[in-house]
């Protein structure tokens, strides 16, 4: 997994490793020259940098549980997402099928268009027709003839 880099992170050859590396590498010589009081002091050193990478271990695993809810709710707002998505596609499908069928079954959708048409034409002769008959109607009434050739002004 990825590693950790925050502001108190201790990391392999910091200051403190170096110190213990160098003291640890020692002569023998040195080392039985050396009383109880400097091994004391190396043992305080390594527990020092133990509750250093300890604490460091601790920001990274709250920086972890931190991105891992971030992630959690990134998660559900896809999913949420997903779903509608899904919805969208299954309506889109039913839809495609409805108008596939329709297609199937053109000649029903033909014989309707064709009977409308014909209702159309029907309607605009009847149109025709009552204006005809109310220019008709405004001419007879303009004047009135009688048989003998005589026009007077009508009412």
């Amino acid at each position: 997994m990825g590693e950790c880099y925050s502001k108190k992170s201790v990391a392999p050859g910091s200051e403190t490793l170096e110190r213990i590396s160098t003291t640890s590498t020692s002569s023998e010589s040195n080392m039985q020259q050396r009383n109880k009081k400097p091994k004391e002091s190396l043992e305080t050193g390594q527990m020092a940098f133990t509750l250093a990478q300890l604490e460091a271990l601790e920001i990274c695993l709250k920086e972890a549980e931190e991105k891992a809810k971030s992630l959690s709710e990134q998660l559900a707002a896809s999913e949420g997402t997903k779903a509608k998505l899904l919805e969208q596609v299954s309506w889109l499908e039913e839809k495609l099928e409805t108008l596939n069928h329709k297609e199937d079954s053109g000649e029903p959708y033909e014989k309707m268009v064709l009977a409308k048409d014909q209702c159309i034409e029907k309607l605009q002769a009847e149109v025709k027709a009552s204006q005809e008959q109310l220019t008709a109607h405004q001419d007879s009434t303009a004047f009135l003839c009688s048989e003998e050739g005589l026009c007077v002004e009508g009412k």
